[in-house]
């Protein structure tokens, strides 16, 4: 519906998708954070793009300093929103640097711990459960892939967690 109403009006809707993204989008503003998240509505609700830097050392699945307390202002801000209606899929990507710790056997394990730590705060702060997804990728879905980029560039960018809020019913 949103998305069909702005290709006709080509003007911004009020629907509870451009509230949920208004309020994430402050959420990160108060934590002094926008400048490592980015924020958007598509087809199947809202996607917020959490930079790495914000959230892990390198190499690491715990959540850094503030960090968990970002999440855990975001999931107390998203809770009311999303009751019943919504699922919450979070995605853990890495970089195309092979790890091999006593932790982590590869990047899969590595980016699943990542996403799994992000529910594990939404769990923390009343989320339900069955609205609660965490999937790893590793580096299989690398967001940067431009030429221009050095590589280093198109690492950091692509060391990050993907938040999906999408209605289910």
């Amino acid at each position: 519906m949103e998305g069909l109403s702005q290709s006709v009006t080509k003007s911004q809707v009020d629907t509870p998708l451009s509230d949920i993204k208004t309020m994430v989008e402050n959420a990160f503003e108060l934590n002094g954070v926008s400048d490592l998240t980015e924020v958007e509505i598509n087809k199947d609700g809202v996607s917020i793009e959490l930079n790495n830097v914000l959230l892990y050392p390198s190499g690491q699945s715990t959540l850094s300093g503030n960090a968990l307390d970002v999440i855990q202002s975001l999931a107390r801000s998203l809770e009311p929103y999303i009751k019943e209606h919504y699922e919450i899929w979070v995605e853990g990507h890495t970089d195309d640097i092979p790890i091999h710790t006593e932790k982590f056997d590869s990047n899969w394990e590595l980016s699943a711990s990542r996403a799994t730590n992000i529910v594990k705060a939404f769990l923390s702060q009343n989320i339900e459960a069955d609205q609660l997804i965490a999937s790893g990728f590793a580096d299989s879905r690398p967001k940067a892939t431009d030429l221009e980029l050095t590589v280093q560039e198109q690492r950091d960018m692509n060391r990050r967690v993907v938040i999906h809020i999408k209605r289910v019913h």
